[in-house]
């Protein structure tokens, strides 16, 4: 009950400090779109190879990893707020349960250097939810991702 509980604590944080930025970027009157059209810039996370240890399927991974990517984004579009020129590669270490929930994220190595940008990255990869294990173990994954903004 208490993991729930901080689970939906932190959700709630992040929907409340997204909407603190919605209505800051509002109120100066900047622009709020996420998609670019052509000859504007495009703030991406793109998902690299993922090493997996243990039943996951590769194909599974990277599944979970591209129907979260958004959020990833978003928290790379809030460190842009501050730094236009921000990019980089970030490292995460995933141990997933056997149940399929994410029991710890762990940042292995950034080039991006922006300690709120990765605190964000984090808590979203510890939300993630993957498959079962048919084998009853869990699974370690070492997943890169690129944050750009072409």
């Amino acid at each position: 009950m208490v993991c729930v509980s901080m689970k939906l604590e932190l959700r709630e944080r992040h929907i409340f400090s997204l909407l603190i930025l919605f209505l800051a970027l509002v109120s100066s009157g900047c622009s709020t779109q996420v998609g670019a059209r052509a000859g504007e810039s495009s703030a991406t996370a793109t998902l690299g190879d993922p090493l997996i240890n243990g039943s996951l399927d590769d194909a599974v991974v990277r599944q979970v990893a591209g129907e979260n990517r958004r959020d990833l984004t978003r928290c790379y579009q809030m460190g842009l707020a501050d730094d236009r020129a921000l990019s980089g590669q970030v490292n995460i270490r995933l141990s997933i349960a056997p149940t399929g929930g994410v029991q710890a994220a762990l940042l292995t190595n950034s080039t991006l250097k922006n300690d709120d940008v990765e605190t964000c990255i984090l808590k979203e990869v510890q939300l993630w939810v993957f498959p079962t294990t048919e084998d009853g173990d869990g699974v370690e994954v070492e997943y890169p991702f690129d944050f750009s903004n072409h």
